[in-house]
């Protein structure tokens, strides 16, 4: 005997097969930044592109289950013919959205559940491969950011649409995004002494490569994961009355950098670490009867320590300039805080390179 509510949602589920289909049109999802905000946001629409059918099955299921426990026997017949209907709803938004790089999640979201319903109505089990083109274009969408544009939150969304080829059966190579991540960091050290009348001068400068370290796309940003790493080779200058007639101890030497707490979407900004700025024990003099004999022993190093020892512990923290080839270009400054008279000044410029190597 069937009840009346197997009734009504028999009527129901026959009312709803009459029905044109139609499709909420999906919102902008984009790969950049992806956190679970976004992932909410298209569970969201996936329940409302399913809605009407979702809650008529559960009706119907449901009635069916009773009618079963009653040891009549069951059709899951109908049932199925609205599950297809959410398979139906998931060509068309295939079909209509496929290759738009923000449409991609919220419509492989409608269209995993739609499977997943039908599925386990006794449904046919369907592989989504056909996805992966859209995946593969979405990545070249957001290399092409980053190359081109140095949209730096295009590294992590290039990460994640390789993670999502990978997830419907494509083959993935990490390789591509390493090889766009090669940078140059220049440093540029300023260190000024001033006395009556005028001023003496160090520069000490130079530039690197900045090569990409293994990156973990799940928390890259804002994590303490080392982002790039290089070496910089520093070559010092003197100048004025006294310095251009004197001999600096740390005319060549190299500094050990590192781009750390790389976060280009929520702070936008990341930690410069150098392992040195001049040398401990550096010396600046000149030679008199075959020895050097010292001017000043208190210099660039010495001066980094007392107006930067926690950036030099722990990195300067810098603005990231997203969309600028100059990924940072930042100045920091101090002085001789007893005595006056001592300037510094450090400039950092991280330029971001169209590279072709990959670092391992």
């Amino acid at each position: 005997m069937v009840s009346q509510q197997h009734e009504d949602a028999i009527k129901a589920a026959k009312d709803l097969l009459k029905k044109p289909i139609t499709v909420p049109e999906p919102p902008n999802i984009g790969f950049e930044c992806l956190d679970k905000d976004k992932f909410a946001q298209a569970s969201a629409y996936a329940k409302l592109v399913n809605e009407e059918e979702e809650e008529i099955l559960n009706s119907l299921i449901s009635a069916l289950f009773r009618t079963n426990l009653l040891g009549d026997d069951v059709d899951f017949e109908l049932a199925q013919r609205v599950a297809m209907r959410t398979m139906v709803k998931a060509d068309k938004l295939f079909s209509t959205y496929q290759g738009q790089p923000e449409k991609l999640l919220p419509v492989f979201f409608a269209t995993a559940t739609a499977h997943k319903q039908y599925l386990l109505l006794g449904g046919e089990f369907q592989e989504l491969q056909f996805f992966i083109p859209w995946a593969e274009k979405t990545k070249n969408y957001y290399m092409d950011r980053l190359v081109n544009k140095h949209d730096y939150r295009a590294i992590g969304a290039a990460f994640e649409s390789l993670r999502f080829t990978a997830l419907v059966g494509g083959e993935v190579d990490i390789n591509e995004i390493f090889n766009a991540l090669i940078f140059k960091l220049k440093i540029k050290i300023v260190f000024i002494e001033e006395w009556d009348g005028g001023h003496d001068m160090i520069i000490s400068e130079g530039e690197g490569e900045m090569l990409p370290m293994a990156i973990n796309p799940e928390n890259m940003w804002g994590s303490n994961n080392v982002f790039l790493k290089g070496d910089i080779m520093m070559k010092s200058t003197l100048s004025g009355e006294y310095f251009s007639k004197m001999k600096y101890t740390a005319d060549k030497y190299t500094i050990s950098a590192e781009i750390r707490n790389w976060d280009p979407c929520k702070t936008q900004t990341c930690d410069i670490w150098v392992s040195t700025l001049g040398l401990e024990g550096e010396q600046i003099g000149y030679y008199g009867d075959g020895e050097f004999e010292v001017f000043s022993e208190v210099l660039i190093w010495d001066h980094s320590d007392e107006n930067f020892s926690e950036e030099m512990e722990n990195g300067f923290h810098v603005k990231l300039n997203n969309l600028g080839e100059s990924a940072v270009i930042q100045t920091f400054s101090g002085e001789d805080k007893v005595f006056g008279g001592v300037k510094l000044d450090i400039l950092f410029d991280l330029v971001h390179l169209k590279g072709k190597k990959y670092y391992k």
